[in-house]
């Protein structure tokens, strides 16, 4: 499966509070749309929520 480099919007659910962040670096699989995210990306983000 090929993975393009893309920006998405990711959406977290924390309890009764839905945090959207816009333009995150991911890479999208071009046939199912599954995102992955790198280490160094998710890390930040998270430390950005907590």
């Amino acid at each position: 499966m090929c993975k393009e480099n893309m920006e998405v919007n990711h959406v977290v659910d924390l309890e009764n509070t839905i945090i959207i962040i816009k333009a995150v670096p991911a890479k999208v699989c071009t046939q199912c749309k599954e995102q992955y995210f790198d280490d160094e990306t998710a890390e930040k983000y998270k430390e950005k929520i907590a």
